[in-house]
C-alpha cells in the first residue's frame, strides 16, 4: 500500500493530480499541456463524488482553454472550482465552467476581450483566421455575458462592451457581485 501511496504522491507533485482526493491543480498558462492535464486528470476519475480543481491562472491559448472549458461542462459529477490568488482571461472563462465558483478573498479576477494572433498565415488563410477569432471572441462574451445576466439581468451586451472592452481587474467580492463567481470562500 506504501508504494501505491507513494506513487499518487509522486503523480500529484509532477501533474497536479490528486487522484485519490479528487483534486487537480490547473496552475500555469493554460495550454495544450494543461488542457491535457486537466482532461486526463477528470477522466481518471470515475465516480460521482464531487471533483475540487483549484485554479491559478494569468491565462493562454483559446483553443485550449475551449478544450478544458468543455471538458469541465461535460463531466459527469460536480466541480467545485477555487481561484487561489488569481484567475485571468482564460483562466476566468474556464472558471465559468464549474458547477460552483469559490474565489479566495485576497485573490482577484480579470477578464478582458482577448486577443489573437494571426501568425504568418497565407493570404487566402487571413480571412478564415479572422472570422475564427471573430467567433471565439463571442463565444467568451457570450460565457461571461450569460453568467453576469443570471445576478444583473437588464446587462445587454451594448453595455457588456462598454464596461469591458478593455482589461477589468476585479477584487474577490467584485467578482461575486458581477456573476462571475458564487461566493468568496478559502
Amino acid at each position: 500500500m506504501a508504494k501505491k501511496s507513494k506513487d499518487y504522491q509522486q503523480m500529484w507533485i509532477e501533474s497536479g493530480i490528486d487522484l485519490p482526493g479528487r483534486h487537480i491543480f490547473i496552475n500555469d498558462d493554460i495550454g495544450e499541456e494543461m488542457a491535457d492535464r486537466l482532461i486526463s486528470g477528470l477522466h481518471l476519475m470515475d465516480g460521482d463524488k464531487p471533483v475540487t480543481i483549484t485554479l491559478q491562472t494569468y491565462g493562454g491559448d483559446v483553443d485550449s482553454m475551449f478544450a478544458m472549458y468543455d471538458a469541465i461542462k461535460g463531466f459527469h459529477a460536480e466541480i467545485v472550482m477555487k481561484v487561489s490568488g488569481y484567475a485571468c482571461s482564460a483562466g476566468m472563462i474556464i472558471l465559468q465552467a464549474a458547477d460552483s465558483r469559490l474565489i479566495a478573498p485576497h485573490a482577484y479576477a480579470m477578464h478582458h476581450v482577448g486577443e489573437g494572433s494571426l501568425g504568418h498565415q497565407h493570404p487566402r488563410n487571413l480571412e478564415h483566421a479572422h472570422n475564427l477569432y471573430k467567433r471565439q471572441m463571442k463565444m467568451m462574451e457570450t460565457i461571461l455575458l450569460t453568467k453576469i445576466k443570471e445576478k444583473h439581468p437588464d446587462m445587454t451586451e451594448a453595455k457588456f462592451r462598454n464596461r469591458h472592452d478593455w482589461d477589468i481587474f476585479l477584487s474577490a467580492q467584485e467578482t461575486v457581485d458581477m456573476g462571475l463567481a458564487d461566493a468568496v470562500s478559502y
